[in-house]
């Protein structure tokens, strides 16, 4: 037996087992993934290639969230070039490990911290804006499919904000009136934009690069439509608190691909809303890692290399 991450002790026998459920090889090789998802990944090299198992769902005893990566996995390679995983093999029983699993080929390529990595994420963000639907809503396991929302892209981020805001009050406290009017006040009054695939965890570590380009997008199970500006706000916030250039190297890679001027302020408001859900998990007792009383000061602290990435593309743009 070894010790997997997350999932725990794995022998080599289970392991194959799983290979052979879809006759994906010998095994010839085992290792736990370090970075991404609490330790639920492992990679597996057999004699017909490169594996990836993932187990431990949640919530537990469902495959329901492999079949979410699944659907967005076909309708990413179905409408754009961003390379993801594909096929995704689901086994819902749960004998052999005690929780479902999949098994996704393993993306070739390595991840890149750095310029090079900002500019093919931005190029690949630009793709992705590619991947339409005629209306806003999120996967249901009921249909396998889209829930449409019945109403505005306004009123259906107003929704999905409240619900961040409800999990808030449910588990940690509730935030408090200026909070409220913090968060009210980056939503908008109108929003006339196309229903788009939005990754909603796009940054480096979900990617894989090669020959300056993004050779794999994984991490696809927090999926929805909306608008796709919305998308480019974690991979801004995750690239500037790292080097501001960074973001900055993103945003005009994004730009240059999809051929449009990101609004800076619409940005801005979407990285204060996207920190709501940081905050939500950064609170929750188990985590407590968020000391600041209220989440306007400590999104704003945790924001300022945004503003000065933003202040860096307002000066190059002038």
């Amino acid at each position: 037996m070894t010790v997997y991450g997350s999932l725990g002790d794995l022998s080599a026998r289970q392991l194959q087992a799983a290979l052979d459920r879809f006759d994906l090889g010998r095994l010839v090789s085992a290792e736990a993934f370090t970075e991404g998802l609490f330790g639920k990944n492992v990679g597996l090299t057999t004699d017909q290639g490169r594996w990836v198992l993932r187990g431990g769902p949640s919530p537990a005893n469902t495959d329901e969230p492999f079949r979410r990566q699944r659907f967005w996995a076909s309708c990413v390679r179905n409408a754009c070039d961003v390379p993801v995983p594909w096929p995704f093999h689901i086994e819902s029983d749960e004998s052999l490990f005690g929780w479902p699993y999949q098994l996704t080929p393993w993306m070739p390529g390595t991840q890149e911290h750095n310029a090079d990595g900002a500019a093919a994420l931005g190029r690949a963000a630009a793709d992705l804006r590619r991947v339409t639907f005629d209306a806003f809503g999120a996967w249901s396991g009921h249909v396998d499919g889209i829930e449409p929302f019945a109403g505005t892209g306004a009123e259906w981020l107003d929704a999905r904000t409240q619900v961040w805001v409800d999990r808030c009050a449910a588990s940690s406290q509730p935030l408090v009136e200026s909070d409220l009017a913090f968060i009210g006040s980056a939503l908008p009054a109108d929003l006339d934009v196309v229903p788009t695939y939005l990754h909603h965890d796009l940054k480096p570590g979900n990617t894989v690069c090669e020959s300056g380009e993004v050779s794999g997008l994984f991490d696809l199970g927090e999926g929805l439509i909306g608008d796709s500006l919305e998308d480019l706000a974690r991979p801004t916030w995750d690239l500037a608190r790292a080097d501001p250039h960074l973001a900055l190297v993103f945003l005009r890679s994004y730009e240059a691909a999809a051929r449009v001027r990101v609004p800076l302020d619409r940005l801005r408001d979407y990285v204060v809303l996207d920190l709501l859900v940081i905050w939500e998990y950064g609170r929750r007792p188990a985590q407590s890692w968020v000391d600041e009383p209220t989440f306007e000061a400590w999104a704003t602290t945790f924001m300022s290399p945004v503003m000065r990435a933003i202040d860096l593309a307002r000066t190059q743009a002038r």
